[in-house]
């Protein structure tokens, strides 16, 4: 019978043929041996796929899925089902994992009995440079506090950088085809864990040195559709607030709200939300018209609600060359960084 891998590491692989070996390499080359990778090749137009064969060629304990594509959820989806560790992580192909980032997360897991173990990261821009990003955190194993502090999004709700019981995510999966994927599933999850730990040491890497991407064609409907997701994820959190801490329920609503009213606001030329969509946002200020919020967002939440569409449709407008000239200023940003 075939051993069964302690963790199992789902790396969902598109169009990132520039950074994928350095992601494989940084589990290859792990202090800890007892996983299993599985890269999921969601469609790929470049050499991903030949590159993730050519891994799996070399160490059994690589696997490789070819899918066609479905995006970030539907991949790490696809690769959870074909799981079989014990415990559960993600990594990003463009991402990458200090030396004993397993084996420390294995061995506070295991010594602990913890069922989620978080660690703190680096992120690595464009000019080579690894701020660290986890330095104001606060290690602990008071699971009321960290669930709390996921919920309010404290601590970040990114998918990877945390090893995972993996039957937390038996009934759990990821939404296809929506942004901010992560913040919709990861605070349930801690909700159905029974001990969580978490460390402010940066054992997980997250690029940013492709992030001027956003500044292609579809930029800034990708910008609208990340607000919406924000939108989707903060009304989970409403929900869990409501069942499991009703103090935060009207924070988690706010910041819902806004994300809504932002999305709605942006997309007045209707190029990146569905009328189901537009349909969800009215019918959630609807029903949330006495949360306390700032007055330009009540101002914009009672157009909306009132069907203003003039005045909406000029606000948009506004909207939307500000926030291009905020994405161009940040491109100019991305490009002196990479030219030093």
């Amino acid at each position: 019978m075939e051993k069964i891998p302690s963790i199992s590491i789902v790396v969902p692989v598109y169009n990132v043929e520039r950074y994928l070996k350095r992601a494989i390499k940084s589990v290859l080359y792990q202090t800890f041996a007892d996983w299993e990778m599985i890269l999921v090749d969601d469609g790929s137009p470049d050499r991903c796929g030949e590159i993730c064969e050519s891994y799996a060629k070399q160490d059994k304990r690589i696997r490789v899925i070819h899918q066609a594509n479905g995006g970030l959820s539907a991949a790490r989806n696809t690769g959870m089902s074909h799981c079989a560790g014990d415990y559960l992580f993600f990594l990003d192909s463009d991402d990458y994992l200090a030396g004993n980032a397993l084996e420390f997360l294995w061995e506070k897991a295991r010594q602990g009995s913890f069922d989620i173990v978080m660690a703190g990261h680096r992120r690595v821009e464009p000019d080579g440079s690894t701020p660290l990003q986890s330095s104001g955190w606060l290690e602990s194993e008071d699971l009321h506090q960290i669930r709390k502090r996921i919920l309010l999004n404290e601590l970040p709700n990114f998918a990877w950088g945390k090893l995972y019981r993996r039957d937390l995510w038996e009934d759990i999966r990821f939404p296809v085809g929506q942004l901010v994927e992560d913040m919709y599933v990861v605070a349930r999850v801690f909700y159905k864990a029974r001990s969580a730990y978490v460390c402010k040491a940066p054992l997980y890497y997250y690029s940013h040195e492709n992030a001027g991407s956003i500044m292609n064609a579809p930029g800034l409907r990708n910008y609208i559709r990340i607000r919406y997701g924000r939108f989707i994820g903060w009304r989970e959190h409403e929900k869990l607030a409501s069942s499991f801490d009703p103090a935060c329920r009207d924070v988690c609503a706010a910041q819902a709200m806004k994300a809504a009213v932002r999305a709605y606001a942006l997309d007045t030329e209707k190029m990146a939300l569905t009328e189901s969509e537009r349909d969800h946002i009215r019918e959630y200020i609807a029903g949330h018209r006495n949360l306390h919020l700032p007055k330009r967002i009540r101002l914009i939440a009672g157009l909306i609600a009132g069907g203003h569409d003039g005045a909406l449709d000029l606000l948009g407008r506004l909207q939307r060359r500000l926030v291009m000239h905020q994405l161009i200023r940040r491109q100019e940003k991305l490009i002196k960084q990479q030219a030093r």
